[in-house]
């Protein structure tokens, strides 16, 4: 057990150390979401100006949706490019080579990973609280750990996928079919609940709903947690499945 551990800590601080040595990485994770949450609040004012646009799509909603957007697309597209990265690099096979398991490389990359998404999580929702006047309060803690979480998630299920890919352009051509059904089906564009009962059923494959639609809930319908648990529980079942299947399907070499 001490050397799991030992091998787990080891694993998330190389990759803490290397993350502080890319510099375009930390410009992608914290200065890119910013300059994109920017670009949103641009749209959104002149979006509001168009009454039948402006009670269509609340402002706040909008918002919200894109911070889970921004969030779901840095910790699924950065992480399978890096990871993919370091699989053609020769990296991760040395690891195997140092007697570390699947289930500790796994997990080692997980924390290494969502230490980032912490800090990015932290940095939109501060962001979106003067861009878009948007009051958290108490629902504060719910909001942070709910997308934190979907970060959490997404890197898992950047973990999964990458196993499939030999090389980063295998990982691009998968990003669109994971990122514009998430878009679509996800809450952001209009309710889940217009959809054909397919597509509803559909959208439980992708983790930005179980995030989205619970925080629109709670701040723009005024739901409580309560309420709104079980997407919560089914973001949380996700990711857990997404570790699973990439621990199947890890490779130690190509």
């Amino acid at each position: 057990m001490i050397t799991a551990i030992d091998h787990i800590i080891g694993l998330t601080k190389r990759i803490a150390r290397e993350i502080c040595r890319d510099n375009l990485f930390i410009f992608n994770l914290l200065i890119g979401p910013l300059v994109t949450l920017y670009i949103v609040k641009i749209c959104a004012d002149s979006l509001a100006k168009i009454p039948f646009l402006r009670d269509f799509m609340p402002m706040d909603a909008l918002a919200i949706g894109f911070i889970c957007l921004i969030i779901h697309f840095n910790g699924y597209v950065l992480c399978t490019l890096v990871i993919i990265r370091e699989r053609t690099t020769g990296t991760l096979e040395r690891v195997f080579m140092a007697t570390y398991r699947r289930s500790e490389v796994l997990t080692g990359y997980l924390f290494g990973y969502s230490l980032l998404m912490l800090a990015q999580t932290a940095i939109v929702l501060t962001a979106s609280k003067y861009m878009f006047h948007i009051t958290y309060g108490r629902n504060l803690p719910v909001i942070f750990g709910s997308i934190f979480l979907l970060g959490v998630v997404s890197i898992a299920l950047a973990m999964f996928v990458s196993n499939f890919a030999r090389r980063e352009a295998h990982a691009m051509v998968a990003i669109p079919l994971v990122l514009l059904p998430a878009f679509l089906l996800g809450g952001l564009i209009f309710p889940v609940e217009v959809l054909p009962k397919w597509l509803q059923i559909v959208s439980y494959g992708f983790p930005l709903r179980y995030a989205n639609i619970p925080i629109q809930k709670i701040l723009i319908e005024g739901e409580t947690l309560k309420t709104v648990w079980p997407h919560f529980a089914g973001l949380i079942a996700y990711g857990f499945v997404m570790i699973l299947l990439g621990s199947m399907t890890l490779k130690d070499r190509e």
